[in-house]
């Protein structure tokens, strides 16, 4: 199996296009079992905070695509990770026609703003609320058909892990795991037992309760929702696993995701990080951190032992208004984070057998994990 991240514009739009394994690594058609993820779509036009004067930025490079009609293929969901204009660019969404057959999954905040557009059906759109391991329908599934009566589903998991008390509601992360359809599975204990019985489709919801995030309505013929009632992970094959903090969050905060889910599907260690390399913070008065950058990524990198970084929300934007006056910013190189990432591990002792790999990527340029 594999992942295929492509970035659409040179700040934090990338579409993740998941594949099983005898899917040919070069092919314009969408195999059983594929799954494609857009996330954060920003594709041209200003954004501004509370109002230009205050708060105004703009791409300072083309983007891929100038609109989302441009894409070769509808993703299957879009994932809106914030509510901030970069995050949820109202011009970029709304060139979707309104009949629209994507699903949106959007944090509480996103999703409030996206239905004060009134533009999208209510079936639409999809709360993603906050990861707690204690707390139900919490993390959004998806079920891959399986190939045949005799082979198990597959499964796509997305999570928003947020951050205590942040009331900035920036340093949050979206987890996603992809496991392709017709595997094995074992229990939690380790033994194999055959796939679980998943229930019929609910109705859709048309107005989901801000507390709980349900399965995603079936919008292809090969794909249905799925509530799993007892973890699983693959028999032999890891899940893809993929975490997309592009403002960063700290380790203490990813921890109950890590313990509770990933670990619990056989997700680790981690495939790919998206994260910023560069950090940013305002006075407190104005937020305080707002980008953790290459020091919390080497952190998070670290603890979950990501075998790809790659780095996100790093563009130069052309940036104008009075709230930028006061941003302090430090840029690092891919170099500079490679040695920091070494030199963690040679002050922890421990020596892992590969190294994080950390990439950016240029507008439009494509790269592919394989599983």
């Amino acid at each position: 199996m594999s992942l295929t991240v492509e970035k659409l514009n040179d700040d934090t739009t990338f579409l993740f296009s998941f594949a099983p394994s005898f899917a040919p690594k070069s092919t314009t058609r969408k195999m059983p079992g594929a799954f494609t993820i857009l996330i954060d779509p920003w594709l041209g036009g200003e954004t501004s905070i509370l109002h230009p004067v205050f708060q105004l930025a703009s791409h300072t490079s083309e983007c891929a695509i100038r609109s989302l009609a441009e894409l070769k293929d509808h993703p299957d969901v879009i994932i809106i990770s914030q509510e901030k204009p970069d995050h949820c660019h109202r011009e970029t969404l709304c060139s979707l026609p309104k009949t629209t057959r994507i699903r949106i999954l959007a944090t509480p905040a996103a999703a409030k703003t996206i239905r004060s557009w009134k533009h999208f059906h209510p079936e639409t759109l999809h709360v993603m609320a906050p990861y707690y391991p204690d707390k139900p329908g919490v993390v959004t599934r998806v079920r891959l058909e399986p190939y045949t009566s005799s082979s198990s589903a597959g499964e796509i998991t997305i999570a928003n892990i947020v951050t205590k008390y942040d009331m900035t509601r920036l340093h949050n992360a979206i987890g996603i795991t992809y496991r392709p359809p017709g595997s094995l599975l074992s229990a939690v204990g380790g033994e194999t037992r055959p796939p679980p019985q998943f229930p019929r489709p609910p109705r859709p919801l048309s107005t989901p309760h801000p507390r709980t995030t349900h399965p995603i309505p079936p919008h292809h013929h090969h794909r249905a929702p799925c509530n799993p009632s007892l973890p699983a992970r693959r028999h032999k094959e890891q899940p893809l696993s993929v975490l997309y903090t592009p403002h960063g969050l700290s380790l203490p905060a990813l921890q109950p995701y890590l313990t509770h889910h990933l670990h619990r599907i056989g997700a680790l260690p981690l495939t790919a990080l998206f994260h910023c390399l560069n950090s940013e913070e305002n006075p407190l008065f104005l937020g305080g951190l707002v980008a953790r950058g290459a020091p919390g990524g080497v952190e998070v990198a670290a603890g979950v032992g990501a075998r790809y970084w790659v780095g996100a929300h790093d563009e130069a934007k052309a940036l104008s208004g009075v709230a930028t006056r006061w941003i302090r910013s430090r840029r690092y190189s891919a170099e500079e984070v490679r040695g920091m990432l070494w030199e963690r591990e040679s002050v922890g002792g421990v020596k892992r057998r590969e190294a994080t790999e950390v990439r950016l990527l240029g507008v439009g340029e494509r790269m592919r994990i394989d599983g």
